[in-house]
This record gives C-alpha cells, sequence and structure tokens, in this order.
C-alpha cells in the first residue's frame, strides 16, 4: 500500500491536470516578498523556460529572458505540456506532452524558437517524465512506467538516445525511481527513491551502477538540481512540515534549509546565473508564479506577475 500511495504521489506531483492552487492570501507579515521585490537588480545575462496555463487556460512551454520580460509561447500543442529542460548548447528544449496520448505522456525536443517539435518517445508505452538532458546533448533521462504491460508497474529511471530514439533502462528498484538529474561531468545522476520507505535522495553513476543513498529525513525528499560545479545538490523536502527548499553538499553531507514559509512550499529549485541564484516556483500570491533568491534564501525576486499558473522553471546561462 505504501508503494501504491508513493506512486499516486509522484504522479499526482507531475501531471499537471492535478495541479492545484493555493487557496491561502499571504498578509504583509507573512510573505518573503514584501515589500514585493523587482527585477530590476538582476544582473547577468540567461534565458527561462518554463510551462503556464497563461494564455489559454492550458499548459504550454514559454521562454523569457532573465529578468522576465519578453515572454514568447513556444508550443501550441493539445495540452498540457510541462517540465522543460534545455539542451547544453541552448538551442533546444525538451519536455513533457500529452498531445499525443492524455493517457501515455511522451517526451519532445523542440527549437529555442518554436520550430521543429520532434517526438522522443513513441506513444502508448506508458507516462514518460522529468526529462533531463546530459551535459553532452547526446541522452535524456527521464521517469517512465513503460514496462508495466511486461508486468513492472514501477516508475524507472531510464535514458534515451536523443538522435535515434533508443531507450535504456537504468534502475531496476521493487519500487519507485524517478526525478533524474545529472551531474554537470556527465558522470553521475542523482534520482529519488522511496525503496527505503519514503522519498529519498540517491545517486548512482550514469549507466546505473553504484546507487548511494544521500539523504536520510523522515519527509519527502526530491527534486534534485546539481550545481554547475558539481560539488552541491538543491532539492526538496517535506522534513519539517511543508515542501522547503534544501541544499547539500554532492555526497549528502551539510543538507541546510534555506526557504522558511510554511504555509505555502518551494517547487522545483533550479541553480541560475553560473550558480549564484537560485530559480524556484512558488504560490506566494494565490497562483504559481518563478522567483529567484540568493544561495542562503534571501532577496527573493519575483520575475514573473499573471493570472495563470507559471512553473517548473529552468535556466540558460548566455554569457
Amino acid at each position: 500500500m505504501r508503494n501504491y500511495l508513493w506512486f499516486a504521489m509522484v504522479i499526482v506531483g507531475t501531471m499537471l491536470i492535478a495541479c492545484c492552487r493555493a487557496q491561502h492570501t499571504p498578509s504583509p507579515m507573512e510573505s518573503p516578498l514584501s515589500p514585493l521585490s523587482t527585477p530590476s537588480s538582476l544582473s547577468g545575462s540567461g534565458l527561462i523556460a518554463f510551462y503556464s496555463d497563461r494564455e489559454t487556460g492550458h499548459y504550454q512551454i514559454y521562454v523569457m529572458d532573465s529578468d522576465g520580460s519578453n515572454v514568447r509561447r513556444l508550443t501550441d500543442f493539445a495540452p498540457p505540456n510541462s517540465q522543460p529542460t534545455w539542451s547544453s548548447d541552448g538551442s533546444r528544449i525538451a519536455f513533457t506532452s500529452g498531445k499525443d496520448d492524455i493517457n501515455n505522456f511522451t517526451l519532445y525536443v523542440i527549437n529555442v524558437d518554436g520550430t521543429g517539435p520532434r517526438r522522443l518517445l513513441e506513444p502508448g508505452h506508458g507516462d514518460n517524465w522529468h526529462p533531463a538532458w546530459s551535459p553532452r546533448g547526446d541522452l535524456i533521462a527521464f521517469q517512465s512506467n513503460r514496462d508495466r504491460d511486461a508486468g513492472d508497474p514501477n516508475l524507472e529511471i531510464y535514458v534515451v538516445t536523443v538522435e535515434t530514439g533508443q531507450v535504456t533502462r537504468l534502475t531496476h528498484s521493487e519500487k519507485t525511481d524517478s526525478m533524474p538529474a545529472w551531474s554537470p561531468d556527465g558522470e553521475k545522476i542523482a534520482f529519488v527513491s522511496n525503496r527505503d520507505g519514503d522519498g529519498e535522495i540517491y545517486v548512482m553513476k550514469a549507466d546505473g551502477t553504484d546507487q548511494v543513498r544521500l539523504t536520510h529525513s523522515p519527509g519527502e525528499d526530491t527534486q534534485p538540481a546539481w550545481s554547475p560545479d558539481g560539488t552541491k545538490i538543491l532539492f526538496m523536502s517535506t522534513r519539517d512540515g511543508s515542501g522547503e527548499i534544501y541544499v547539500m553538499n554532492a555526497d549528502g553531507s551539510e543538507q541546510t534549509r534555506l526557504t522558511f514559509t510554511e504555509l505555502y512550499g518551494e517547487w522545483t529549485p533550479r541553480w541560475a546565473m553560473h550558480g549564484t541564484r537560485i530559480l524556484f516556483s512558488a504560490s506566494y500570491d494565490k497562483n504559481w508564479e518563478i522567483y529567484l533568491m540568493d544561495l542562503d534564501g534571501s532577496n527573493v525576486v519575483r520575475l514573473t506577475d499573471d493570472p495563470g499558473d507559471d512553473r517548473h522553471a529552468a535556466w540558460l546561462d548566455l554569457d
């Protein structure tokens, strides 16, 4: 039963149609954005990919400049479309889409200007989520239950070769393995597994061997993201009650909480500005927006301000 609940939690957490809006309205004393910070002091050149339902009421992939300006929509697919990830050269974005089959989400790649969308995985082979592009650009890791017809209903970690579409399975756990994240040297993959009871962060070699557990908390530890220099890993944890952002050394030591907004919860932390800032999504103002903060959790800056949901932001450095 516990494995079933974990599987359901991961699917609900990743499926866009299950994303609910926060119902609590923050008071000025509660909000970390009081007074509201603005992007005017930002420096550094970059692009941010994210998904939003701001125009059509359905989730599509967008790109904006690093200060939140110049927002442009890349996709006009049957929804939902989510979880964008950049290629290392910044020319393409991989994402999850229900375009071909709402019951079997698959992966697509699209050029940064919105041209040339291409399906990576054939539809009808389970749900495929959380794409993560390898630093060399030749592979994309993802989570999938594509072997369910063969008697394995669990989510596992796979990689697909971008040019050929060949899929290789990396994990073979009796429980759920999900949310892969590449180390910057391409040698390792961090991921989430509930094989020891609840969601914890693990790391393995890029071929799936030498799997090592990094976190040991009573809550769910999810959404790992490596720093550009490979020394640290951001993640989200409910160990203290609500979903908050933490950081640890790449070996699992010195786990440190960065956010303290128990009423809300922050999601999908990602490194930005060459590892000098942290990009994330939160529902501080009743709907999901995209924010930046300093490495210690201070100086929170809101980048989007739209009635729709803006989520799962991914940063690309241009300078």
